[in-house]
């Protein structure tokens, strides 16, 4: 199953997140209080280096909600991915915490994932310079991160198809 996330810069301190899968789709706020943006790179970096577990929370701007995904590594080449929906701050990052919607399950393959999220953050770079994104978003551009995870796509022949 193909999996796939879109992380769009809107607004000042506002990105739209898109995730689709098959005949699932939502769309969510994400705000610039927490740098999803390097916390999505960086998931797909410590997938790559055998992390078996990584969790990803996306705050909205106007909402109390939180949605996070927590990626679970099954094998060498699949990935199982959960979308919750936690209604609590409180609650959001607990893995073992129960008061939590389950919006999505699914898996797809390690490879697909990592690419997607180097994708992402690679247009975010291509579209804005770094101070334009700093000045949109409030922090620096994860660039140091986007080129590790380029560095091991390669190192894991992950860039050919």
């Amino acid at each position: 199953m193909n999996i796939d996330f879109s992380y769009i810069l809107e607004d000042k301190c506002l990105a739209e997140v898109k995730f689709k899968a098959d005949d699932y789709e939502i769309k969510f706020d994400a705000s610039c209080l927490y740098d999803s943006l390097y916390t999505l790179i960086d998931s797909a970096r410590k997938l790559l280096l055998d992390k078996k577990v990584v969790i990803l929370p996306f705050f909205g701007r106007t909402s109390s909600a939180i949605y996070q995904f927590v990626i679970r590594k099954i094998s060498d080449e699949v990935v199982e991915i959960e979308l919750r929906l936690y209604k609590d701050v409180a609650t959001y990052n607990r893995i073992a915490s129960r008061e939590y919607e389950m919006l999505f399950k699914g898996r797809t393959s390690l490879k697909h994932y990592v690419k997607n999220a180097y994708d992402i953050a690679n247009n975010v770079r291509n579209k804005y310079t770094l101070d334009e994104y700093q000045k949109m978003w409030g922090h620096q551009f994860p660039e140091e991160y986007l080129n590790k995870l380029g560095v091991l796509i390669i190192e894991c022949e992950l860039d050919k198809d």
